[in-house]
């Protein structure tokens, strides 16, 4: 494989522009780190929060933006904490030197022929890893980033209407690309799957825009990258310098999926590893997938997989489905404890469409795999990048 280079720091290019809901942020001029206790950020106040991270970005001294307790240890220069989206569990902090990322924003901006005079939108909260990651690369690639984290929707549009690159989780793009944006050019859609009725209104509202979206973790960064050429059901091909192996495969190829690439995280701040697992210089999240014709197929993650009458049962791509169903706003596939089968799939979903009706629905479109019983909730929990939050799903469960 042709050999790939990374600048070691997250330091901004002299060119970039950071603004906060439009109003500019002076670069700090401060003295290069050596290390030392990791710097705390609150991912709000956006500004004053704005102001350290840029703080550490110059100096290269470690920082976490964490809602969380303090960190309370040093770490070596050049290094980010930044957390998972707790859609499973508490969500983890992850570990990672500057150059997992800058290596990848490299790759970014040969593939999206980024220039100085691009502008980016960071609509999520920064304590989010894809926000971080947006924010970090933008001002690294010399470009304007304008940050409206928790601004109305008003405010937020207003920003996406001089932005040429967004990246976006599918929760964000649907709220925020319901009316047109022109000079929309490049999309970057991670943290979920773009279900096929959001691309489309995608497509339709920024219409000069190269639509692309990630598979990845907080743990792994770019895994896949897919477009309008990847084919049906598919999270893409491997991301560019990434190398996937599926192992201890079924009959089918279906595996656990393990990913090796100058992108990974060094670990977890705390011992506890959940799902993943590491093999020397390769990693897996706990996800379930085939490799077919060069392109990866997911399953699921092993621990949202149930056994439904002695067979696995991965909700993830019936979710996919339904999601796409005209008058729903979030939906999630849970196992209900049964005597006789093991468990059963119920739906929990939030929207207008009425419990009845949602039901036929998962029938024609799911068949066999169909849940039996749909719950429409008044409020569906969410993680911080807009998933949903299976843990606190989890604990509804036995209430409905």
């Amino acid at each position: 494989m042709e050999q790939m280079t990374s600048l070691p720091c997250l330091r901004p290019s002299r060119t970039s522009r950071l603004l906060h809901c439009g109003s500019a942020i002076d670069h700090p001029y401060v003295e290069r780190s050596t290390g030392g206790r990791v710097t705390t950020i609150r991912p709000t106040p956006v500004r004053p929060s704005l102001l350290r991270i840029l703080e550490c970005l110059w100096s290269g001294a470690p920082f976490c933006v964490t809602n969380g307790a303090d960190v309370d240890y040093d770490d070596d220069p050049d290094v980010i904490h930044s957390q998972s989206s707790g859609s499973t569990g508490a969500p983890k902090r992850i570990r990672r030197h500057a150059s997992s990322w800058t290596a990848s924003f490299e790759q970014n901006k040969d593939l999206f022929g980024i220039t100085s005079s691009d502008r980016s939108v960071i609509l999520g909260s920064l304590d989010s890893s894809l926000s971080l990651y947006a924010l970090c690369e933008g001002l690294h690639q010399g470009i304007t980033v304008d940050v409206v984290s928790g601004e109305k929707p008003a405010v937020q549009k207003t920003a996406l209407q001089d932005a040429t690159i967004l990246y976006a989780t599918p929760t964000q793009a649907r709220v925020a690309l319901n009316q047109p944006f022109q000079n929309l050019r490049v999309i970057a859609i991670g943290g979920g799957h773009l279900d096929d009725k959001t691309r489309a209104a995608i497509k339709q509202n920024a219409p000069n825009a190269r639509v692309v979206e990630f598979y990845g973790a907080a743990e792994t960064s770019f895994v896949t990258m897919s477009d309008d050429n990847t084919p049906a059901g598919s999270v893409g091909s491997p991301y560019p310098f990434v190398q996937i192996e599926i192992r201890n495969a079924d009959k089918n190829g279906i595996g656990e999926v393990w990913v090796k690439s100058p992108y990974l995280f060094d670990g977890y701040a705390s011992p506890e590893l959940g799902q993943t697992r590491t093999d020397g210089s390769w990693v897996t999240v706990g996800e379930i997938g085939a490799l077919r014709d060069g392109y990866l197929y997911l399953m699921g993650r092993s621990d949202r997989m149930f056994t439904v009458a002695d067979r696995n049962y991965f909700p993830e791509p019936s979710e996919a489905k339904l999601a796409t169903i005209l008058g729903v706003d979030h939906i999630a596939i849970l196992p209900r404890s049964n005597d006789i089968r093991g468990a059963v799939p119920i739906i929990l979903y939030q929207g207008d469409i009425a419990p009845d009706q949602m039901q036929d629905a998962a029938r024609q479109l799911l068949n066999a795999d169909a849940p039996k019983k749909a719950f429409r909730l008044s409020t569906f929990p969410l993680t911080l990048s807009g998933k949903p939050d299976i843990a606190a799903l989890r604990g509804m469960v036995d209430r409905l």
